[in-house]
């Protein structure tokens, strides 16, 4: 059974009405959505209860939410995908290929948090939320799609420095270039994130990139897109003259 991938940008704890969007208002069925972070997840101990009330609905349409890492989640429960995840929700483990949809997926988690100075560490801010770093020569060559919370620095939106701050802006610039790294380094046909709130799009070098925004507050509608194959000029496989 062919099944329907998509992807996300940040739910911030409206994890229900993700749930409620692709179910009941989209109607799908057969579906792997992939969230680009900030899923909201771990500022309560409350995950197990939200989870029996959405596993219905769930189930009943076949879907299983696969979540990237963001600042704004607790990195505890993507240490190990087996702790937090179930039957149709996984939180995925940086760096891990997974095969989903037909596709291979590399998730790359994380973010400096520009508001972090504003939070309580262990309630709303973690230590680990960085992006952690491995040696680029570890990672696979080629695969389908990325998906990451942040961002290189050759995408949008440009950084800005926010009040002065030096720390942060560093952080932010030295991690969107550990990200430049890996976008000249691995071949992918897509790159999705989120973490910026806008809807931005553009390409380089071949690969097709996304910045999928916040959910919308007003009527709690997730930003969404489908993951649409590229042409293939050549369909056949005849060498090009």
């Amino acid at each position: 059974m062919n099944r329907l991938l998509m992807f996300s940008g940040d739910v911030h704890g409206y994890i229900t009405a993700l749930v409620n969007r692709i179910c009941c208002e989209m109607l799908l069925e057969h579906v792997d959505c992939i969230v680009c972070g900030d899923f909201g997840i771990g500022f309560d101990k409350s995950w197990d209860n939200l989870y029996n009330k959405i596993e219905p609905k769930l189930k009943k349409s076949d879907v299983h939410i696969w979540v990237v890492r963001g600042n704004h989640d607790n990195p505890e429960y993507f240490e190990d995908e087996k702790k937090y995840s179930k039957d149709y929700v996984t939180f995925m483990e940086d760096y891990k290929v997974y095969e989903i949809a037909g596709k291979t997926i590399l998730p790359i988690g994380g973010a400096t948090s520009v508001d972090k100075k504003m939070r309580t560490e262990g309630k709303d801010w973690w230590p680990g939320e960085a992006i952690k770093r491995v040696d680029i020569k570890t990672l696979p060559t080629r695969v389908d799609v990325i998906v990451s919370h942040q961002c290189p620095i050759i995408f949008d939106p440009v950084t800005v420095k926010l009040d002065d701050d030096d720390d942060i802006y560093e952080a932010v610039t030295e991690e969107r270039n550990y990200l430049n790294n890996i976008a000249f380094n691995v071949k992918a046909d897509y790159w999705y994130y989120g973490h910026h709130h806008t809807h931005y799009s553009g390409e380089y070098k071949g690969m097709k990139w996304t910045c999928l925004g916040i959910s919308n507050r007003r009527d709690l509608r997730p930003d969404l897109e489908e993951y649409k194959e590229k042409e293939n000029p050549n369909p056949q496989g005849e060498e090009k003259p």
